[in-house]
């Protein structure tokens, strides 16, 4: 998995051709990384001589592989060995930065995401060096004060959603699920989605948590004040319109519930308005219908 160079500081120190060097601690990646905690102080890994004064028992540095696509992390014996062989293809600075990004969630040290392709990156980068309880601990906050990805989440739903489960984050998966499920429209279940777990998806549609149930009394009641066919009106904007009293008509409890905004990181989007006219943002999903087990704390 392509991943920046990691240093180990006393510990351990993390080295990369690409003129980056970190100096982390072992005790913190054995902690938070089953990766390092298997293969740190694995037998068949090279142990470099402590320098004199330097204080780092360990030298990773990052190695190609041979097709040049992809680059991870190996044991070296000391600072200068040379271990990038065959040129990366990728963009290394990107690499350098979600490396950079995953030891930021192993120190508990402030980070943001720019999109959500940096966030699906990164939870491939932390499932590779088995990180992802750490990440998927410190990634609300970087969620809340990433205002790119908030917008980026409604066009990458169904791929973060994938990624929510895989990381067991209940703000994302939340989130995403509004999103999937968001458009008032007969349509066919998320291609994206194959996984079993996500399946729940397809039982959370609207209709069937709120709007079915409410069919007949939302069709009755607004059947007298709307029967004007010269403007065409979706049923989200329908609602938010009744609701904001610009038809004649006492609001009800259940259509508080179906115009409700259940988005976390995007609450100022309201169902029904200027560019939101086909979505309901209602969903709801209990701890108890999460699709992985809550208490777990390694996985």
């Amino acid at each position: 998995m392509a991943s920046a160079p990691p240093a180990k500081k006393q510990k351990v120190a993390a080295y990369a051709k690409a003129a980056i060097e970190y100096h982390v601690h072992s005790i913190l990646l054995k902690l938070y990384s089953e990766f390092f905690r298997k293969f740190l102080d694995s037998p068949d890994k090279i142990t470099g001589e402590r320098a004199a004064g330097s204080g780092f028992r360990y030298f990773w540095a990052t190695e190609v592989d041979q097709d040049g696509k992809d680059c991870h992390l190996a044991a070296v014996s000391s600072q200068n060995s040379e271990r990038l062989g065959t040129t990366y293809r990728g963009a290394v600075d990107y690499q350098q930065h979600l490396f950079k990004t995953l030891l930021c969630a192993i120190y508990n040290k402030p980070y943001t995401f720019r999109s959500a392709d940096e966030l699906l990156d990164l939870t491939k980068m932390a499932d590779y060096y088995r990180a992802l309880p750490i990440l998927s601990r410190t990634l609300d906050g970087a969620m809340v004060n990433s205002p790119y990805l908030m917008e980026d989440i409604k066009g990458s739903a169904s791929a973060l959603l994938v990624a929510a489960v895989k990381l067991r984050n209940a703000l994302l998966f939340r989130e995403c699920v509004v999103w999937t499920v968001s458009i008032w429209s007969n349509r066919e279940p998320e291609k994206d989605i194959v996984d079993p777990k996500l399946r729940i998806i397809e039982r959370k549609g609207i209709r069937d948590r709120f709007l079915v149930d409410l069919r007949e009394d939302i069709e009755t009641a607004t059947e007298e004040s709307y029967d004007d066919d010269s403007e065409s009106i979706l049923l989200p904007e329908y609602f938010r319109k009744l609701r904001e009293g610009l038809y004649n008509m006492a609001i009800t409890d259940s259509l508080r519930e179906v115009c409700k905004t259940n988005l976390v990181l995007n609450k100022n989007i309201i169902s029904g308005s200027r560019g939101y006219e086909s979505k309901f943002f209602c969903a709801e999903i209990g701890d108890d219908e999460l699709p992985w087990t809550i208490d777990e704390t390694s996985w």
